[in-house]
């Protein structure tokens, strides 16, 4: 079998679950939900990035809290899956926010400081002085 077949028959399959598990989440009223998983394991994968931690586990990690959440505003409130998870996405995307504000001004002054230390012609052997 040739790779291209097998990749084929991979794409087949993951097209019919996906769109399975998506006309079942629109009739359960969780068409939201999706974009919110998703941006909810922004902050797991950033800061296993940040701590050289597998990146599936900090994902993981930020997904069960981000469920836990969800789970737990539904059984204090009288409020729908859906709005829970619009106040969930909200409150988990401050921690995405500040991340990549830090890293935007990181790579900044990294920048700045590459470029001013550097002569004319910006080559990279000139532009660190030890």
């Amino acid at each position: 079998m040739s790779i291209n077949f097998v990749s084929l028959i991979s794409a087949l399959f993951i097209g019919g679950a996906a769109g399975y598990l998506g006309s079942l989440m629109a009739t359960k009223k969780m068409s939201l939900a999706g974009d919110v998983l998703s941006h909810v394991a922004l902050p797991g994968i950033g800061f296993a990035l940040l701590l050289g931690l597998n990146i599936s586990l900090g994902a993981l990690a930020s997904l069960i809290i981000g469920v836990l959440i969800i789970w737990l505003l539904g059984m204090k409130t009288s409020l729908s899956s859906e709005l829970l998870t619009g106040v969930n996405r909200f409150l988990l995307d401050i921690p995405t926010s500040c991340l990549k504000l830090s890293f935007l001004y990181f790579g900044l002054a990294t920048s700045i400081i590459f470029f001013s230390n550097s002569s004319s012609n910006f080559t990279l052997a000139s532009s660190f002085s030890i």
